[in-house]
């Protein structure tokens, strides 16, 4: 190389060194954090902040701002560090967390225990959307439905247009059931009068979800609800069903025993009337009842109650039905006495489950009583709904469940089935005694005719009761009144209360006398009436034992048989569950109190002889179910 092209090197060299050094100079004095350009801060934590490019750095005090950065005093030549977030804590703060998407941070924050309800987004400060803080947050705010954790508006609510956040706010209610929340409560819903009490067509529901939308109880849609549905009589309104027709489904079929092709007056082939009015298998050959007591919105405890009938399997889409080996079998009947509802969280739950085996069971074999419980929610008392109560609430406004109040007023309060008088609380001998003289000449001479009279007139004042009273609370909704107890309580002139049925001192569903311990006067008032019935056994719940009891048998055998008190909502076990053990050393112990069991009564024979058990059930890990009965 020559002397003036070696020159020309090292001049370049130096003004490529120089221009360097000015470049390095530059960053340094304007201490660049090496992150290109602002789109890159989602850039992976991986990514080095010198790979990224020397194009263009951000002045450090910026970068620090956006990424947290450690500013060093050689920033151009590492990766900007992050530092973790410090997030503030308040005394409703249990912990805190970091979240990262690249360089950027998030303060995660988790509530603590006993403020659960309030907002981790809001630094457990506020509450969660609906709550209401002046509540601490457990309750919804005004109008807020607690079933949608209050996120939305209860049913007939509108929310508030005048609040400025919707997170906070409030829901209005409409002053009449038949007011549209849709249109905040200007206008009526269609097909309602300008009123909004009453539907422009006959024979539709105003008070069912929307209004005037499907037709009334007992009607039929495919006639444009002008006409009753199949099985409902129309002497009464399509009210409730025809004489023969099974109430427990929904009159679509006959009671047990009797023939459908004689819409329901006749019996079966091998079965005969008897004088109770029931079609009882002929030459009384065998037959066998079995009887349940109160269940109280326990899953748990009616399926093992039921398991312990030796009539039900596992499985379906309730989770229990009719076992596949007495499909075909018409010996028997399921009787359950009443209280399905109130105090545990699964009344509707099982309301449905027994409406379902009932309704599917082309015998009618199962035979479901109303006890006080279920009066007490049709009377809209539900102080002991408990978790259910906002659900009975929008049930009796005519929305989900409004089919189970429906059902449940048709229901029978008494049945009298070979010679056994089963009711939730007792037939006493003052209600006996003021029947007996109302039913003359049915009751002229002890038996059963006079037996089936007094079931009858009770049975029919109970649902003409239950239709009154609904159509006193259903006219008070549409008239914007929601305090329903006055039609219940208030010896209203509309309503008349029938005291032999829901007195609560000598009601059949309210009576103790027969199975509060009975004394020796109780037994021969259980025997006065039997025999004026043409009864010779009763079966009663209502009032809670250890196990089944029998008393009275120097009289006339008179079973108790609610044997719940265990209260599912305390121990979180209201649904069933497998592994729920109420025998625990590997057997059935006939001796464990308060467990689920049945009463079995077998009747033998022309001279109907019984034979009375208590059946108890247990489900191994197995998965299979073991039955015992130990006789009185």
């Amino acid at each position: 190389m020559t002397g003036a092209a070696s020159i020309a090197v090292l001049f370049l060299s130096m003004v490529v060194n120089s221009t360097r050094a000015v470049r390095d100079e530059r960053k340094t004095a304007r201490s660049c954090c090496c992150k290109a350009e602002l789109g890159d801060c989602a850039e992976s934590d991986e990514t080095s902040a010198v790979d990224i490019d020397n194009r263009c750095c951000m002045p450090a005090e910026e970068c620090a701002g956006l990424f947290n950065t450690s500013l060093t005093s050689q920033l151009h030549s590492t990766a900007c560090e992050l530092q973790k977030a410090k997030c503030p804590k308040n005394r409703r703060v249990k912990e805190t967390s970091v979240s990262k998407t690249g360089r950027k941070q998030k303060c995660v924050y988790v509530c603590g225990r006993i403020y659960k309800f309030f907002d981790p987004e809001q630094q457990c400060e506020k509450c969660l959307e609906g709550r209401d803080l002046a509540q601490k947050c457990e309750a919804c705010l005004e109008g807020r439905d607690p079933a949608q954790d209050c996120r939305t508006c209860l049913v007939g609510h509108y929310f508030d247009p005048e609040a400025s956040d919707p997170k906070t706010a409030t829901c209005k209610r409409c002053k009449k059931v038949g007011l549209d929340p849709g249109a905040n409560c200007a206008h009526c819903f269609e097909g309602m009068d300008e009123g909004c009490s009453r539907c422009t067509k006959p024979g539709f529901d105003p008070v069912a979800y929307p209004p005037c939308s499907t037709c009334s109880l007992g009607r039929n849609a495919a006639q444009h609800c002008t006409q009753c549905s199949f099985g409902y009589d129309p002497r009464e309104d399509c009210r409730w069903c025809l004489p023969g027709f099974d109430p427990a489904a929904d009159c679509r079929r006959c009671e047990q025993g009797r023939d459908i092709d004689t819409d329901c007056k006749q019996c079966l082939p091998g079965f005969e009337l008897s004088g109770d009015g029931t079609c009882a298998v002929l030459n009384r050959s065998s037959w066998t009842l079995h009887i349940i007591g109160d269940t109280h919105g326990d899953e748990n405890f009616l399926f093992h109650s039921l398991l312990s009938t030796g009539l039900f399997q596992l499985g379906g889409d309730f989770g229990i039905k009719w076992k596949d080996d007495v499909e075909g079998t018409n010996d028997f009947e399921v009787v359950i006495l009443g209280d399905i509802v109130d105090r545990g969280a699964r009344s509707r739950k099982n309301l449905r489950t027994l409406k379902f085996l009932a309704s599917n069971d082309k015998f009618g074999r199962m035979h479901i009583l109303l006890g006080n419980h279920e009066s007490m929610i049709l009377q809209h008392d539900l102080k002991d709904a408990g978790h259910e109560n906002q659900a009975w609430l929008l049930a009796h406004r005519g929305h989900e469940d409004n089919d189970l109040l429906s059902w449940l007023g048709q229901l029978p309060t008494v049945r009298l089935s070979h010679g056994v008088l089963m009711t939730h609380g007792g037939l006493s001998g003052k209600v006996m005694e003021r029947l007996g003289n109302d039913l003359t000449p049915s009751c002229h001479t002890p038996g059963a005719v006079c037996g089936k009279a007094v079931v009858d007139h009770l049975n029919h004042e109970a649902k003409a009761y239950f239709a009154r009273l609904r159509k006193c609370m259903q006219q008070r909704l549409l008239n914007g009144i929601e305090d329903h107890t006055k039609c219940a309580f208030d010896n209203n002139a509309d309503v008349l209360n029938p005291g032999s049925v829901v007195d609560a001192l000598d009601g059949v569903l309210w009576y103790r006398g027969y199975s509060r311990s009975p004394k020796s006067e109780n037994c021969e008032e259980a025997r006065q009436v039997s025999t004026r019935l043409g009864a010779d056994t009763m079966a009663v719940a209502h009032t809670t034992h250890g196990t089944i009891q029998r008393y009275c048998a120097d009289a006339v055998p008179v079973f108790v048989t609610d044997t719940h008190t265990e209260d599912c909502m305390q121990t979180g076990e209201c649904d069933f569950e497998s592994d729920k053990k109420y025998h625990t050393d590997g057997s059935i112990n006939p001796d464990r109190r308060e467990v689920p069991q049945s009463l079995s009564i077998t009747i033998v024979g022309v001279n109907r002889t019984k034979m009375f058990a208590k059946c108890f059930s247990m489900l191994g890990t197995d998965g299979l179910v073991t039955r015992n009965c130990w006789e009185f």
